[in-house]
């Protein structure tokens, strides 16, 4: 049993910080934004990604369609704690 646990190791939280942010640049950015939720150490890892995506709005929608007040508040968030010089691109809606 003791060999079986060995091999349960977790191989994701030993990534490096630039791994991880490589990784969430090919995310949209709301998908980057909630993987803080995996990990206590990526709780800013996020916000050294370089490729920004808010094309996918899905969680910004009600029955009456975008609320895009809430979807402004969450674009205005991301860019106040990222680098804009470290912003290669930004794919919108």
């Amino acid at each position: 049993m003791s060999k079986c646990l060995e091999g349960d190791k977790d191989r994701i939280s030993e990534l490096p910080d630039a791994l991880v942010c490589h990784l969430l640049s090919f995310l949209p950015t709301t998908c980057a934004v909630r993987t803080t939720v995996l990990f206590r150490r990526w709780n800013n890892v996020w916000t050294c990604v370089t490729n920004l995506d808010f094309k996918d709005d899905r969680d910004f929608w009600c029955n009456h369609g975008c609320d895009y007040d809430r979807f402004e508040m969450f674009v205005e968030r991301v860019l106040s704690l990222t680098d804009p010089s470290d912003i290669k691109e930004v794919e919108r809606m």
